[in-house]
């Protein structure tokens, strides 16, 4: 039986909720690093159920707009799930046309990061993951575009005076070039009504919406995260 046959779509389930043991993590986590189906497989299971999420999210806001949302742990341990899955996707992906090839792939992986989240941890977790990917791409000499858009309170995260990680990301964009960052426009908007002083980094770019922006990187052909 194929590796990529052997696990469910439950296991896969389980996985993303971290809800295996570590044996089982374990012995699932080599077997994604040494077969290019199960990757994708995986890939395409993970981004299903992100775009399920997504859609949930915006009815269950218009159905229930007054209604706080709890599970704030449980959120924090799906976007870890989710860029553990990412890094070891990608980082298989370059293993296999990386060091190992005599020839380094030509193709460029796009990848497009979504947050929307004011969480100091899943911020900096966001960042943690993104220079990592920027580093390993860089050191096996692959090539590699990152994009990050926020959105709704996300964009605290490139919030001026407020943000704890404006020198970090100035650092992070000056050393890489092929990492940008786009800010909602609409999320903009909406927070000026109530705060004019509110004001983002310098060299960001702003879309019409977050959503749209995300949208058209995925017709492009751009892999898609949220955290």
């Amino acid at each position: 039986m194929e590796k990529n046959d052997k696990y469910t779509d439950e296991f896969l389930d389980r996985f993303l909720m971290e809800d295996l043991d570590d044996d089982e993590k374990s012995a699932f986590l080599r077997d994604l690093n040494n077969d290019e189906l199960l990757q994708k497989r995986v890939s395409q299971f993970e981004h299903c159920r992100q775009m399920v999420n997504f859609a949930y999210d915006d009815i269950n806001k218009k159905e229930n707009p007054s209604k706080n949302i709890s599970g704030h742990g449980q959120w924090k341990t799906l976007a870890a799930a989710s860029l553990l899955l990412f890094i070891g996707v990608f980082s298989g992906w370059m293993l296999k046309s990386g060091p190992f090839s005599q020839h380094p792939s030509s193709e460029t992986w796009r990848v497009v990061l979504h947050i929307n989240s004011n969480d100091t941890y899943l911020q900096n977790t966001l960042l943690d993951e993104t220079q990592r990917l920027l580093e390993i791409y860089r050191k096996n000499k692959q090539k590699l575009k990152v994009e990050i858009v926020a959105y709704g309170k996300g964009v605290s995260l490139i919030q001026l005076s407020k943000s704890p990680y404006i020198e970090r990301i100035n650092k992070l964009t000056k050393k890489n070039p092929n990492l940008t960052i786009v800010a909602c426009g609409r999320s903009l908007k909406r927070i000026r009504e109530n705060n004019t002083n509110f004001k983002i980094m310098p060299n960001i770019s702003i879309a019409p919406s977050g959503i749209r922006q995300i949208l058209k990187r995925q017709k492009q052909g751009w892999s898609y995260i949220r955290i």
